[in-house]
């Protein structure tokens, strides 16, 4: 099982629509603030965020205490615009997890947290990192926007490979790739092995850690490559 929230700015769109036009950058700098703090707090407790929209943020909360995450609407009121409410839930996937949390959300007041939670919760979450191969060489004799685009074709290729597995993926920056996967469909990763990828996986109880060692997996596969090893794909479980 996997634990996601999903927190929600209410009345978001409204407070853009009334600060002017001149608006952007403080849409962004306000983004940018409320995501930093949110992830200081989540990352602390052993969790990640992944922004989405920014107006709604998904919490990869595996191993996160509920304590922490109950307090959250209200520690983030200082640096929010706007009330905050999260529900938190569990389910055999990452989409299906924040599908339900989604669907909750109206039953929860604002500056609240509401969880749902069972003792299968605390079940192994899978993350897998992919980059692409010889991408920092390619900056040096593709525009930047080229490899950009690269990039993106990469994450189109993941997003169509999770929605058959009901994983969640998130555009990291670079040629950085994230998906989170429940357990039991980590062997669909394979399908993505003939690419001229690295697929780090790291598969721990603690969102965190889990996104750790799939970082570590990465290093592992490039020190093979110095080696003459060109294997593509490595899992790292934790313990």
């Amino acid at each position: 099982m996997v634990k996601i929230g999903v927190l929600e700015l209410v009345g978001y769109r409204e407070w853009t629509e009334n600060i002017g036009f001149d608006r952007e950058y403080i849409i962004q700098l306000n983004q940018t603030k409320v995501y930093y703090e949110l992830q200081s707090m989540v990352s602390e407790a052993g969790g990640f965020i992944i922004p989405l929209r920014f107006d709604y943020m998904i919490i990869v909360a595996n191993g996160v205490d509920n304590k922490v995450l109950k307090k959250l609407p209200l520690a983030l009121k200082y640096f929010s615009p706007v009330p905050i409410k999260i529900a938190v839930t569990c389910a055999k996937t990452p989409y299906e997890a924040q599908l339900k949390a989604t669907l909750l959300l109206p039953e929860v007041k604002e500056n609240t947290t509401l969880i749902e939670y069972n003792e299968y919760c605390n079940d192994h979450i899978v993350v897998a990192q992919f980059d692409i191969n010889y991408y920092t060489l390619k900056t040096k004799y593709m525009s930047v926007y080229d490899t950009y685009l690269e990039s993106m074709q990469l994450y189109l290729e993941v997003v169509n490979l999770s929605k058959k597995v009901g994983g969640i993926v998130y555009y990291l920056g670079g040629d950085n790739v994230l998906m989170l996967l429940s357990l039991d469909k980590i062997n669909v990763l394979n399908e993505l092995a003939h690419r001229d990828l690295k697929i780090g996986v790291g598969v721990s109880k603690i969102a965190r850690r889990a996104i750790m060692l799939s970082a570590k997996a990465l290093d592992s596969i490039r020190m093979n490559r110095k080696e003459g090893n060109n294997q593509g794909i490595k899992i790292i479980y934790d313990g």
